[in-house]
């Protein structure tokens, strides 16, 4: 099951990060290909996240706010060298949304499963 959410994941988030990303104007000069790995490599913090099983909500949504909040950094660490006028705020942002949108996806999906 790890997998499936892993991909689940990565079809929500890439695509919202792509567009996040152009509408910030970081994506020309990032560069497509730079842009499309970054937004995949930090997604895979989602398996780890998996990893954990955590049951209950207060666990689950902290945990999803540090993964949010590093992949918002990572981001904005990896695109920085080609976009220096990029805001670590805009970073986090976008992976806030990004996440926020996947965990809501991936609670759908679940609540169909059961």
């Amino acid at each position: 099951m790890t997998w499936v959410t892993y991909w689940l994941t990565c079809a929500v988030e890439i695509p919202i990060s792509l567009l996040l990303l152009r509408r910030l104007g970081w994506l020309p000069r990032a560069g497509w290909g730079k842009a499309l790995f970054v937004t995949w490599a930090v997604n895979l913090t989602q398996p780890v996240l998996s990893a954990l099983h955590l049951q209950d909500w207060p666990s689950l949504l902290s945990a999803e706010l540090i993964v949010a909040l590093s992949e918002g950094l990572v981001l904005w660490w990896a695109l920085r060298p080609r976009v220096p006028e990029a805001k670590a705020s805009d970073a986090l942002a976008c992976a806030i949304i990004a996440n926020t949108t996947s965990f809501l996806a991936g609670a759908a999906v679940l609540s169909f499963l059961r």
